[in-house]
């Protein structure tokens, strides 16, 4: 196409037309057609150029809407192979298994006796476990946004407008959640491996410093009289439950905009014509407390009733604030 000229009275035409094919079959063949129209006013050049921004639109909104916000959104994003979804929250899970194991381990022989610590024993750590959830979130969101302005000139200081506009929003949310338990004393016979953390790791495969979140609990129970009724010969655990929890959001996505400014029309001046984004979270709760059926073997770990009860708790009030957080963003 090319800029018309309104100095040529003809209408609108077809010019030229090249076709050239091979005859030999099934050889490849090539078709090439060229034209060049031209316009009698640059009113019939306005309403071609609308005519075909309608076109371009219907061709490429479908395909700019499709999987974001009007299907299920893959957890993997990039990933083609259905089990790599599975292979990921195995990795993230063996993580987070592993910073815990450690972080008692390390609290173990911070505090032993053995190893010339002052203060209360810790050593009814040994008798608790760990209640981790973890859940998994993927937003996809689209809009397209179109708008016109139609413009009636009076005179080179005056006119008359009016604006045209259509809002179409698509949102899609998919949630995985994963919850399993511990027990210390199982997790202590398995071998020492200081190196949890994946080279590179980012979001909840990087330091979650679970085991910096155990040291510090176990320090405020070893020093004596820091909790009401505490003292050095009692052995008793001085907390009912305590809790841990973590959130990564990372949101990226894009928009496209064209516009045109035509003397008595025109389109998409504001705001974005079309846009979409994808927001992925990763949240892990953690709580730690007495397992309540550690003489039972093979079985899920137990834990104490009231400990349940925190981390249900957590989970539930976690979900609400993210709901509202939501609310007040639109």
């Amino acid at each position: 196409m090319v800029m018309p000229d309104l100095r040529e009275p003809s209408r609108a035409s077809c010019r030229s037309q090249d076709l050239s094919k091979s005859t030999a079959f099934p050889q490849r063949f090539t078709l090439t057609l060229r034209y060049e129209l031209s316009f009698s006013s640059r009113r019939e050049w306005e309403k071609a150029v609308t005519k075909f921004s309608r076109l371009m639109l219907a061709a490429f909104l479908p395909a700019s809407l499709v999987g974001c916000g009007v299907v299920t959104p893959k957890m993997q994003m990039f990933s083609s192979d259905e089990r790599e979804q599975g292979i990921e929250e195995n990795r993230i899970i063996n993580h987070i298994k592993c910073e815990i194991r450690e972080g008692v381990r390390n609290a173990l022989d911070h505090f032993s006796k053995d190893a010339g610590a002052t203060g209360k024993s810790v050593d009814w750590l040994r008798n608790w476990g760990a209640k981790v959830t973890l859940e998994l979130t993927v937003n996809e969101k689209s809009s397209f946004k179109p708008g016109v302005t139609f413009i009636t000139p009076f005179n080179p200081r005056e006119a008359f407008s009016f604006g045209l506009g259509v809002n179409l929003e698509t949102e899609a949310t998919r949630k995985e959640l994963v919850s399993f338990s511990y027990s210390f004393r199982d997790l202590l016979q398995e071998p020492v491996n200081t190196n949890c953390v994946a080279e590179g790791g980012v979001g909840i495969n990087s330091n979650l410093h679970i085991g910096q979140f155990i040291l510090s609990k176990t320090l405020i129970a070893a020093v004596p009289g820091t909790i009401p009724g505490s003292s050095v010969s009692d052995e008793r655990f001085p907390f009912s439950a305590f809790n841990y929890e973590a959130t990564f959001v990372v949101t990226y996505g894009g928009s496209a905009t064209p516009s045109w400014d035509l003397i008595r029309l025109s389109a998409n001046q504001n705001g974005d014509l079309l846009a979409a984004a994808r927001t992925s979270t990763q949240y892990v709760s953690l709580t730690l407390a007495e397992v309540v059926n550690s003489d039972e073997r093979g079985v899920p770990a137990a834990l104490d009733p009231r400990a349940v009860a925190l981390h249900d708790a957590t989970i539930i009030g976690q979900s609400v604030a993210r709901a509202l957080q939501n609310i007040t963003l639109r």
